[in-house]
């Protein structure tokens, strides 16, 4: 005789947190680019003394796009 198991109690607990998993990849994914161009325009600023715009997401876009103006930085988040 072949016994039904029954899967929904012990994989309840575990889909909260397949969510909450996957809210953290998507917020340190953000983070991590955020800080990696910040990387690159850090030393722009320091050695060029010239303004730097950072493109987040727009692909070089500005329009539909957030400004974020801290001068002589110049951030574009889509």
């Amino acid at each position: 005789m072949i016994k039904k198991v029954n899967l929904t109690y012990p994989m309840e607990p575990f889909i909260p947190f397949l969510f909450f998993l996957a809210a953290l990849v998507l917020l340190t994914r953000q983070l991590s680019v955020f800080f990696h161009e910040l990387g690159h325009a850090i030393p722009a600023l320091v050695l060029t003394k010239e303004k730097v715009t950072i493109y987040i997401g727009s692909f070089g876009d500005p329009n539909k796009s957030l400004k974020i103006p801290i001068v002589p930085l110049t951030i574009f988040f889509r």
